[in-house]
């Protein structure tokens, strides 16, 4: 299912850890589990939409203390230059559960990997 959100003002930790995020406001009736997942991600103008890569956040963030649930995506080889305000996404699989990590460097390792595996996910959906 194709979701469409707004995008909000992060704290900017995802910056700070190499993956800048795009954080968005959670979808009404979101029916997603808490974890990191393999998706999709629609920028542009409607006509001219293109379809990116992303690795998603959803739920608290342990490590940070954060126990609110926020909704994150970072684009897989995309940077941009100023956020759109409004993007359409899809979930396509999710690879792990929330976890805490002792320090935000656990962290980081951790995303290195998590968008290794998500990139061989979605290369093989391209489409």
């Amino acid at each position: 299912m194709i979701y469409e959100s707004r995008i909000i003002k992060g704290k900017g930790r995802g910056k700070t850890l190499g993956f800048p995020t795009l954080n968005l406001v959670i979808p009404k009736k979101f029916p997603f589990s808490t974890g990191v997942c393999a998706g999709w991600v629609w920028l542009g103008p409607a006509r001219a939409e293109k379809k990116h890569p992303g690795a998603f956040h959803y739920g608290p963030i342990p490590v940070f203390k954060d126990k609110t649930h926020s909704l994150e995506v970072f684009l897989i080889g995309r940077k941009l230059r100023t956020a759109p305000r409004n993007i359409r996404f899809e979930l396509a699989r999710k690879i792990r559960p929330i976890r805490n990590f002792k320090t935000g460097a656990e962290l980081q390792i951790q995303i290195e990997n998590d968008v290794v595996v998500i990139r061989n996910i979605l290369d093989k959906n391209i489409g």
